[in-house]
């Protein structure tokens, strides 16, 4: 294998294990991520990260731990996220889009993260219907990962909003653990009462 060609496959398998963990794998490694740069500067050690994968449980070679790091000591944990997460779809971007746009009522293109919490309805979620979950479950993970990413974006209390480029991304990472469109569409549509409208 090339060392391009197992970068490529460290990043699907990273995508594969965080995805069986639902949001909370995502959400859970930013949150490592921020708390292991210790420069605050948006980057990652090498043997941070093989500590962050040991604590994290993600079972990777060291081999495949250098492969992220391309010859490098340190990464861009940013871009690698967005290495690991990849893009939604346009389908799906396009109800991403059209959420962002029933929150923003004063079309100021930034949404309050309270107004997300108080219009979010976790009982229309599809985990919900099909009894996987109970709603509090399903708004308790949906707290935590606004929270999560907030923190991730470095936001204070005062600064609780998001851009509609953050709300996309926000929604890139959660959409990494949705295989199936027609998931997406119906816990959109549900969860924030787009199929009311």
């Amino acid at each position: 294998k090339s060392s391009t060609d197992l970068t490529a496959a460290t990043l699907k398998k990273l995508r594969i294990i965080l995805s069986l963990r639902g949001t909370k794998g995502i959400f859970g490694i930013l949150r490592l991520l921020k708390l292991f740069d210790k420069n605050m500067n948006g980057s990652i050690l090498k043997e941070d990260f093989a500590q962050l994968c040991s604590i994290y449980k993600i079972g990777l070679s060291k081999e495949e731990e250098d492969s992220l790091f391309l010859g490098n000591t340190t990464v861009n944990y940013d871009l690698l996220i967005k290495a690991i997460t990849g893009e939604m779809n346009k389908f799906r971007k396009k109800m991403v889009f059209r959420v962002f746009r029933m929150l923003d009522i004063n079309d100021t293109n930034i949404i309050d993260a309270e107004k997300m919490k108080e219009t979010f309805n976790p009982s229309g979620h599809p985990d919900v219907s099909a009894g996987k979950k109970n709603k509090d479950e399903i708004y308790g993970d949906f707290l935590d990962s606004i929270e999560a990413y907030l923190e991730y974006r470095g936001k204070s209390y005062i600064e609780r909003a998001m851009s509609i480029e953050e709300f996309v991304e926000f929604y890139n990472m959660i959409s990494m653990s949705i295989e199936d469109d027609g998931y997406f569409e119906y816990m959109m549509n549900y969860c924030w009462g787009l199929s009311q409208k």
